[in-house]
């Protein structure tokens, strides 16, 4: 019995230090955040390639034919509406109404002369001095003096509109963002000339996969 005490008593003592190892061991406690959950909107980024162009762009051009004799505006230009951007030569177009101004003075001088006589035939028709087919002839020749003063108008009309298309306008407040003809080149009617992207410029032409099309908005 006493021979088994020294074997026990070892045991125990190294069962003891075995569990002192054994609680050495767990780290001490450290201190954590703690962070209420809540929901958010998860918005993923994304990098798409674009073109920028403008909402409304206008093709101009000139309504009549010419050389191009000024260019007033470059590409990048900004233009107010009525602002002349170029010109062609003007001369038979001037030309033009000076002959139409003449045709209608002349005119204009007929149907007083006409009226004149018209009036003094009116008078003399009433003391039985002419006959009554001297008085319908001048009626009528002062209708048809009448008539062709307002042909003579309308030609004057006419001519100055025409002298007006010889200037190329911007429509509206813009930019200049292409040019097809330069000073000196020969244009027809309705050739394009300048394109003019209105202002505030655009939105933003995006080519991307339909994923991303319900995140994307006009800029």
């Amino acid at each position: 019995m006493n021979t088994f005490r020294p074997i026990i008593l070892g045991l125990a003592c190294a069962a003891l230090v075995g569990c002192e190892d054994h609680t050495s061991t767990h780290a001490a406690p450290q201190p954590v955040r703690a962070i209420p959950a809540s929901l958010a909107q998860y918005q993923p980024g994304a990098e798409v390639t674009g073109e920028v162009k403008a909402r409304v762009q206008s093709e101009l051009s000139f309504r009549t034919g010419g050389r191009v004799r000024e260019r007033r505006v470059d590409v990048g230009s900004r233009v107010r509406a009525g602002d002349v951007l170029m010109r062609i030569d003007d001369t038979e177009q001037r030309a033009d109404v000076d002959s139409a101004r003449a045709g209608l003075r002349s005119a204009q001088a007929t149907v007083k002369q006409k009226a004149l006589a018209f009036e003094r035939y009116k008078t003399l028709l009433k003391s039985r001095a002419i006959a009554q087919s001297t008085y319908d002839g001048a009626r009528e020749a002062l209708t048809t003096a009448q008539g062709s003063l307002e042909v003579a108008q309308a030609s004057l009309e006419t001519a100055l509109d025409t002298l007006s298309h010889t200037e190329l306008k911007a429509d509206a407040d813009g930019v200049i963002t292409s040019r097809s003809v330069e000073a000196g080149q020969v244009v027809s009617a309705a050739q394009p000339a300048d394109a003019c992207s209105r202002w505030p410029a655009g939105r933003l032409i995006r080519r991307v996969r339909s994923l991303f099309a319900p995140r994307l908005t006009d800029a």
